[in-house]
């Protein structure tokens, strides 16, 4: 279907480049068809994908989509433990994972890559029409496959290249492939409107593992492309206005750059317009096969996530966003999940003449900067199995990470005991989920101070209000360094 809607364009136009290559659209459909039939050849039923973002992530996906293939890319920022479920989960017949290069093409149509077959007597339950499984980040440590039909990311990318309207569009690839935002937004959306995509790995980008090592290389590489659309997370937004401040000079050729993953604060996309960034904010989630309502030029209500996608239907039921119109399949292994015709969110909001406002979550569940889902109760539980707490309390929505209110169980407890106890729960948890800051409190969380419910549970709300001048200093003393792998 992808392929479908992209079959009319001139074969000769670019259609990806590279630091060092250009792929035509006539070129794209011969990469893609080679592996297609190679896929068939080794009779794969479901395939794995480990990746940085190279021309052959994109091959693969649409070659399964071809072939009739299960696609399940592993997200970038995942931890090898939470690899290891995915495969456990998943049952692959077919894992491909970079290699160093060979010029043996005739042993593997694609020669920087290394592929395992794994005999499986049975793959997981997974509905009928799954096209792509993508998984969360997982909010309590073990995450969820979210199973998409081709008409599911089809339908949101028809959507987004009427809403933004940009003909031929040069779109730069910031974001992980394998993050269902950059992959249906930047890859389907700028493909289908006869664009050219920027594909750099994270080293060109200026990452080095988990972190940004080169902001020079990374501004730089956005300058060289001269891009008309780019897709950030707000605390890459943040990114680009700290550099704009210190003399960089944006692309004058932006025409639209998209900021999602978690709530944006309407102050700074103001800050980014006023210094001449279009900046349009949008909502969704992985179970409506990513966005669901998008700002634009003709709707620019700083507190809105903007108008809803033509594809869909947004209802308020008593304050929660309930989609319907194009949800997810089910979840992978959950057949009472299969074929729900909406989706419950869990997001709370108002809806005003088509446009959706998004004021807070439904649930405890934290969603970082990055637009990663963790539940404060996972981690909690991390820190007080360590034994060196007898309270804990984390925060960090819409944060670039994690800090922690916590009572020492001892009261002359040690600083080094207290820090021992941090890095081992960091040890055991993924990178998007550690705890970089801490505030060790002098009472306990009450009660009587309206801090607990009366089964023990903390009262979120009420704590952050009487805790929120502490909270917030952790955000602006910590001297850490902010990790960027979800991105990569």
């Amino acid at each position: 279907m992808i392929l479908s809607a992209i079959s009319n364009i001139p074969a000769h136009w670019p259609a990806i480049r590279t630091a060092f290559d250009e792929i035509s659209y006539g070129e794209l459909f011969e990469k893609v068809e080679q592996v297609r039939l190679w896929l068939i050849s080794h009779q794969t039923k479901v395939l794995l994908l480990e990746s940085d973002n190279v021309p052959e992530w994109i091959y693969i996906d649409l070659a399964c989509q071809q072939a009739g293939v299960i696609f399940v890319p592993v997200p970038s920022f995942f931890s090898k433990s939470q690899i290891d479920y995915m495969i456990a989960k998943v049952k692959p017949d077919l894992y491909i994972r970079p290699s160093q290069c060979s010029s043996d093409w005739s042993a593997f149509v694609l020669p920087c890559f290394q592929y395992q077959q794994i005999e499986q007597t049975a793959h997981e339950l997974v509905p009928n029409g799954t096209s792509k499984i993508t998984f969360t980040s997982g909010s309590t440590g073990s995450p969820k496959g979210v199973c998409l039909s081709i008409e599911n990311q089809y339908l949101v990318a028809k959507s987004l290249v009427e809403r933004i309207g940009i003909e031929r569009p040069d779109h730069f690839c910031l974001l992980s492939f394998s993050t269902l935002l950059e992959n249906v937004a930047g890859v389907y959306a700028p493909l289908m409107a006869g664009g050219t995509i920027y594909v750099l790995t994270s080293e060109q980008r200026g990452f080095n593992g988990a972190v940004i090592t080169s902001s020079s290389k990374l501004l730089s590489a956005i300058s060289a492309s001269s891009p008309t659309s780019i897709i950030l997370v707000p605390e890459l937004l943040q990114f680009f206005l700290h550099a704009a401040m210190a003399g960089w000079q944006a692309p004058s050729t932006f025409e639209f750059i998209a900021v999602g993953g978690s709530k944006v604060s309407p102050q700074l996309i103001q800050q980014a317009q006023q210094i001449g960034l279009p900046v349009y904010q949008g909502y969704g989630l992985s179970e409506c096969a990513s966005v669901v309502a998008l700002s634009d030029k003709a709707h620019t209500d700083l507190q809105s996530t903007g108008q809803i996608l033509p594809h869909l239907t947004v209802n308020i039921d008593h304050g929660e966003v309930v989609v319907t119109g194009n949800s997810f399949l089910g979840y992978l292994g959950a057949p009472d999940t299969w074929y729900q015709t909406q989706v419950n969110t869990g997001d709370l909001g108002q809806l005003s003449n088509g446009q959706l406002t998004i004021s807070g979550r439904a649930s405890n569940l934290i969603i970082n900067s990055f637009g990663r889902n963790i539940s404060p109760e996972w981690i909690e539980s991390e820190l007080m199995s360590t034994g060196a707490f007898s309270q804990a309390v984390v925060f960090g929505d819409a944060r670039p990470y994690l800090v922690a209110l916590v009572l020492p169980r001892e009261p002359d407890t040690l600083y080094h005991t207290i820090n021992d106890a941090i890095e081992r729960v960091n040890k055991s948890t993924p990178e998007y989920a550690h705890i970089k800051s801490i505030h060790v409190l002098s009472e306990s969380l009450s009660f009587e101070q309206q801090q607990l419910t009366s089964n023990g549970r903390p009262k979120r709300q009420k704590i952050y209000q009487d805790y929120s001048q502490e909270i917030n200093e952790l955000y602006q003393i910590a001297n850490i360094e902010v990790s960027f792998n979800e991105l990569i």
